[in-house]
């Protein structure tokens, strides 16, 4: 299990399908607190836009589409989510993102 403090979303994208390609839906979260002065001109404009505290964290997942939480809405704790980490052979974790 992992335990991950001050979880919002940053932002939410849909793609809509094409001839080759079909419909996808991600959401990017951040999470653990981070200095405005140690944070990038360009990060600190997202994280503006979404009207949330800069974060340390950082990463996108893909979901379904009933799963899409907007920007700066209830925290990820507060919703039903789940995160699965895996191993991988080079010793790293992978993390994976699904709703409930």
């Amino acid at each position: 299990m992992v335990q991950l403090d001050d979880v919002e979303v940053i932002s939410s994208q849909s793609y809509p399908a094409t001839s080759t390609t079909p419909a996808h839906h991600s959401v990017i979260v951040g999470c653990s607190p981070r200095k405005v002065k140690t944070t990038g001109s360009a990060l600190l404009g997202q994280f503006q836009k979404a009207g949330i505290d800069p974060k340390m964290r950082i990463a996108e997942f893909h979901v379904t589409e009933d799963a899409v939480v907007q920007p700066g809405k209830p925290r990820l704790d507060q919703a039903r989510m789940f995160l699965g980490v895996g191993r991988r052979r080079s010793g790293g974790l992978t993390l994976g993102f699904r709703c409930a």
